[in-house]
């Protein structure tokens, strides 16, 4: 019989870590977890030790045998680690409301994965995350890395070009979006079969079928009752003529390229009236959490996560591990390297796609590519990825510059650079470049 499995959190006071606790429980019918190593920081001890006694309860309650220990360095935890789950916020949410509000003063999308900030977010978390892998090559050699941190497509492809670990990175939205159109069909997420083509935030959903037949127009016709898609920031509803005429559901976060001025416009609206960055709005969801997570009972109602914007993350990551103990085959939108399934991309760049997943395999699936007039979209900003993981790996700002300028949301260069230099300066604690 094979040994229980001993799972790492990197991030693991983390406000998501319950869900994550949450899907373990639900699945242990099928997963022999023996051990869940929470990994954070000392900055974060308070909030690891408040997860720590709410996963030890929740897994006693239901009458598990799994041990929850908590470490304030990874290289213990690592020791004969099975799989290692990556949700780190490098600086905290405090850098994230700088990512966000800084480049809005100057005229750009404050946004904590997309645009300048989420390179910011990028350069700081990249080289974390490869270290870790370095130390899983030391202390857990064969253990799979699930990433969720973001930039999630640029660590993962750090990681996948950098190391021998074998990665896969993780995002909630391609989930929600088979939710939600699976709700919209009336029929259940595991009937149908999606095609997901292009990477990390910059995603469309291609197809989607049910027993070999395309239900793609009967979703687009009734795309207005999705809520995980670009939607006109006026009126609240996608364009029809518009999504039929790519054939293709671009993922929500396409609004800020589709939709960039009205996007801006909100941003600094909501700075400017109080309600705060999105960051800001975070701080206040965590506070409310950790006060349910005192209480240290799974009872309590989570649906706050939903504000936080954690909802389907268990789903993710528990499913994904289960369909590699060769539990539960079946198909999983992941960040993996493209191999050639994408043509207008290298076959070592990461991209995010529809995937089959069995026990310690993944293959990618040929998908329906999205739409070619978003080809040279998903190129630019691959170029930028690119430059940017070898930008945050060299420590080059020249490097930094080239990705930066690569961005298509840079589209103000006569002032770019200088937000470039702001934006470094209000890094200094986390990102060195030379």
């Amino acid at each position: 019989m094979k040994n229980p499995l001993k799972i790492v959190v990197i991030g693991g006071g983390s406000s998501y870590t319950p869900e994550l606790i949450r899907g373990f429980i639900e699945r242990a019918h099928r997963l022999n977890i023996g051990e869940v190593a929470l990994v954070d920081i000392e900055s974060g001890k308070e909030k690891l030790q408040i997860i720590q006694a709410f996963a030890d309860k929740a897994f006693k309650k239901n009458n598990l045998g799994t041990i929850v220990t908590a470490y304030l360095s990874p290289e213990e935890a690592l020791q004969n680690a099975d799989y290692v789950i990556t949700q780190i916020r490098v600086g905290g949410l405090s850098m994230r409301a700088l990512d966000e509000s800084i480049p809005v003063k100057h005229g750009f999308i404050g946004q904590e994965t997309t645009g300048i900030g989420g390179f910011m977010k990028g350069l700081r978390t990249i080289p974390v995350i490869v270290d870790l892998a370095h130390l899983m090559e030391k202390h857990c050699p064969n253990a799979w890395l699930i990433n969720f941190a973001n930039p999630s497509g640029a660590v993962t492809e750090a990681v996948l070009k950098h190391t021998t670990i074998k990665t896969a990175g993780l995002c909630n939205v391609p989930i929600n979006m088979q939710r939600e159109i699976a709700s919209l069909l009336h029929l259940r997420k595991e009937a149908l079969q999606y095609d997901f083509s292009g990477l990390n935030h910059l995603c469309f959903v291609t197809d989607v079928r049910f027993e070999g037949n395309s239900l793609m127009n009967t979703v687009i016709e009734h795309s207005a009752e999705l809520g995980t898609i670009v939607s006109n920031i006026e009126t609240g509803a996608p364009d029809i003529e518009w999504l039929t005429l790519m054939g293709a559901l671009p993922s929500p976060y396409l609004e800020y390229y589709f939709d960039t001025q009205a996007q801006l416009k909100k941003q600094k609206s909501a700075i400017e009236s109080g309600e705060g960055s999105r960051a800001e709005q975070v701080m206040k969801t965590e506070k409310r959490l950790f006060d349910v997570y005192k209480n240290n009972t799974l009872d309590s109602n989570l649906d706050i996560l939903e504000e936080r914007g954690g909802s389907m993350y268990s789903e993710a990551a528990v499913s994904l591990i289960e369909s590699l103990e060769g539990h539960n085959d079946a198909f999983h939108v992941l960040n993996v390297q493209n191999e050639n399934i994408n043509k207008y991309l290298p076959a070592n760049a990461v991209i995010e796609t529809t995937c089959y997943v069995s026990k310690n395999t993944i293959q990618l699936m040929s998908s329906k590519a999205y739409p070619a007039i978003f080809s040279g979209l998903v190129q630019s900003v691959k170029a930028y990825e690119t430059l940017m993981v070898e930008a945050a790996l060299t420590h080059s700002l020249f490097t930094a510059k080239q990705a930066w300028l690569a961005h298509p949301l840079n589209q103000n260069h006569e002032n770019s650079l200088a937000l470039l230099s702001e934006m470094l300066i209000a890094n200094e604690n986390y990102i060195s470049l030379k």
